[in-house]
């Protein structure tokens, strides 16, 4: 819990600080943890070394401002305006930028890592929502865990930074310099990180899931199939398919469902692709490797499907009607129905519609199928 300050107080605490941070005598370190500073104009101020833990520093205007060193274990900055502002080396962990602007920032060195306020209370995660970073740099840095969904970090220089589990669904990366950074266990569904250097980058378990990789540079035989799956893909696919990602994960409001009709598509790579409740209808998708593949609840009414690979795939609740299934490899595939809910609120059982399809030599071993049961 924060707690105010008086205006007078204020100003004698920064005052003291600016003594302290230039080293002349009567200068004292700002101790303002846990105290409310939201909404409150203060660029270019200079809180180098400043001790801040805790506190509410929320629609705060901290434009340019020396945050460097600083103590911000648990910071609120969300809705912030930190344009430009230096957070080089500050303690970050557990700091919330919900809808901050960081444009131009400098958090080199910066450790964003979970944190904990106390012994045994609950870890707190660095929270950078939606937050504006563009061109900002985060080299080095340490985000480990750090929620970033829809962030725009569009070139930022984030080279050898850290971000081992971190969110990125649906953030901006494009013509970001990623170069000897950590990705692992990543999640990068509907990112766009077009134009991105990943020159060095260790990108272990990471997801991709719809991801745009377009002119990305990336060291030769680097990432999984998924990821050199996409790599191969034209850019106007790709952009769909990062588009349908965005509809499928924000359930509609975002983004915009794939739907194609009577493309050919034979021999395409999409191991691990996103396509919940994509329509494909009609498509070549022969020898199509869609091995581990999300498509729950889609549909591929008439698609050919011959030879494709479909083992491990999810496939709960899909359309197969009048399909051509020869010879797919079904393995481990999970066909099972699943709850649905519906326009009005309501939820019912979809199970996976395989009328008139041909599954003649398919290989199903493995394959877990639920059909209707008789009312």
């Amino acid at each position: 819990m924060t707690t105010d300050i008086d205006s007078q107080a204020l100003v004698t605490i920064l005052r003291e600080h600016a003594r302290f941070a230039e080293g002349r005598p009567g200068g004292r370190r700002a101790d303002l943890h846990d105290i409310d500073l939201s909404g409150l104009r203060l660029p270019g101020i200079n809180l180098r070394q400043a001790k801040l833990t805790g506190a509410n520093l929320s629609k705060i205007d901290l434009a340019a401002a020396d945050l460097s060193d600083a103590d911000l274990f648990g910071v609120d900055f969300t809705g912030a305006n930190l344009t430009r502002s230096n957070f080089e080396g500050a303690d970050l962990r557990g700091a919330r930028f919900r809808g901050a602007t960081l444009k131009g920032a400098n958090l080199a060195g910066a450790d964003m890592r979970p944190g904990k306020a106390s012994l045994g209370a609950t870890e707190s995660h660095t929270d950078l929502t939606g937050a504006n970073l563009e061109g900002s740099v985060l080299r080095r840095a340490r985000l480990l865990f750090a929620n970033m969904k829809r962030a725009n970090l569009k070139d930022v220089d984030a080279a050898g930074a850290d971000f081992e589990n971190v969110d990125f669904e649906e953030a901006d990366l494009s013509m970001a310099n990623l170069s000897g950074a950590r990705l692992d266990s990543a999640d990068l569904t509907a990112a766009n990180l077009s134009g991105a250097n990943l020159e060095r980058t260790s990108m272990l378990g990471s997801r991709f899931r719809g991801a745009v990789l377009t002119g990305a540079s990336i060291d030769s035989g680097a990432g999984d199939d998924a990821l050199r799956g996409i790599l191969a893909l034209p850019d106007e696919l790709q952009g769909a398919l990062r588009d349908h990602a965005s509809w499928a994960a924000s359930h509609g409001e975002r983004g915009k469902r794939l739907t194609l009709e009577d493309q050919d598509l034979e021999g395409i790579e999409l191991p691990g692709a996103y396509l919940s409740g994509a329509r494909i209808s009609g498509c070549n998708l022969s020898r199509a490797n869609l091995r581990g593949a999300t498509l729950e609840l889609a549909d591929l009414t008439g698609c050919n499907l011959e030879g494709a690979v479909l083992a491990a795939a999810d496939l709960r609740g899909i359309k197969l009607r009048q399909a051509n299934m020869r010879k797919t490899n079904l393995t481990g595939a999970d066909l099972r129905s699943m709850q649905v809910r519906g326009a009005e609120g309501d939820r019912y059982t979809r199970y996976a519609d395989l009328t008139g399809a041909d599954m003649k030599s398919a290989n199903t071993r493995g394959m877990k199928l639920e059909e209707p049961t008789a009312a």
